[in-house]
């Protein structure tokens, strides 16, 4: 928990294993979750170690949030088995795996509850629920489990189906999943690893950042961490699929002072670009490169109050 927020799913995993293996709390469970609820937080107390700005996201979530999560990571997920490759082959393949694992989960049924179960239900809910996916790093947890699932679901239909031919079925499985990694890796760019923070305008920016803002003053960036880290200033990202006001009304709240545009991704697809432009009377250009556009804010507070009355 103390490495990352998402650990808390360990706490509500227990409960839910102890709940639905002998159907009540036992006394040994409340203690332990007790425990482990006053260690936490006497952690976050004496190392600050617990992530205090997650709960301020919490109004970002919505219905299309979480079907946005949904399909983002089936997709990260499909991409393990066919390595990111998008062919008729890879779509058999992925049609394949999806019924040996729809397979294994009605022969895991019929099982006791493992208590790797218990752990990742609450951990997918997270996954699901939180506003911003957190790609194939966020999944690494759950891809040994639907490995296993598939595993088993090819095991259970090869020795009904065809018990003689059990071993060789996982053979053909393995050569099916090859045929796309072989594709994947021909297709695969071994030039220079592009890097955005590696990029010259990029450390010409950070060069602007230092030498006209203050420490104090807040940045409004997409990849903030990185913008802090080689500038040592505050930085926060933003919910580029809410609205402008919501927007506005972050940047009031964190007294953001600038703001940066690049044109070198468009992870947000283009929203901080269009904010600008429709927020061009409220901001000032202070910096610009080929690829980035540092603006300042003239008064979050005015600001806010105009966007309310568009």
């Amino acid at each position: 928990m103390g490495t990352r927020a998402a650990g808390i799913a360990l706490i509500p995993g227990l409960v839910l294993y102890v709940a639905l293996w002998q159907r009540k709390l036992t006394r040994f469970t409340g203690i332990a979750v007790t425990v482990c609820i006053a260690l936490a937080l006497l952690q976050r107390y004496w190392t600050g170690s617990a992530p205090g700005g997650y709960g301020e996201q919490v109004h970002a979530i919505t219905a299309h949030t979480v079907f946005f999560n949904l399909a983002e990571y089936s997709r990260v997920l499909a991409g393990f088995w066919v390595a990111s490759v998008r062919n008729e082959f890879s779509f058999v393949v992925l049609a394949i795996v999806a019924l040996l694992t729809v397979a294994g989960v009605f022969y895991q049924s019929k099982r006791s509850i493992m208590i790797v179960e218990a752990f990742l239900a609450p951990y997918l809910g997270i996954l699901l629920l939180w506003p911003y996916a957190a790609g194939v790093r966020a999944v690494y947890p759950i891809i040994p489990w639907v490995v296993f699932l598939a595993l088993t679901g090819l095991r259970g239909l090869s020795e009904k189906f065809i018990p003689h031919y059990s071993r060789a079925a996982v053979w053909g499985l393995l050569l099916l999943l090859a045929i796309p990694f072989a594709e994947g890796y021909r297709l695969m760019n071994f030039g220079p690893i592009r890097e955005n923070q590696g990029l010259p305008e990029f450390n010409q920016l950070c060069e602007a950042v230092r030498d006209q803002s203050g420490p104090h003053d807040v940045f409004i960036y997409y990849r903030a961490r990185a913008l802090s880290l080689y500038t040592s200033r505050p930085a926060s990202t933003y919910n580029y699929r809410g609205t402008e006001a919501e927007l506005w009304q972050h940047l009031q709240k964190i007294h953001a002072a600038y703001l940066i545009t690049t044109s070198a991704f468009d992870d947000d697809h283009g929203f901080l670009n269009r904010y600008v432009q429709n927020h061009s009377e409220q901001i000032d250009l202070t910096y610009q490169n080929a690829k980035f556009s540092m603006y300042r804010l003239r008064s979050t507070t005015d600001a806010a109050t105009a966007s309310t009355t568009r």
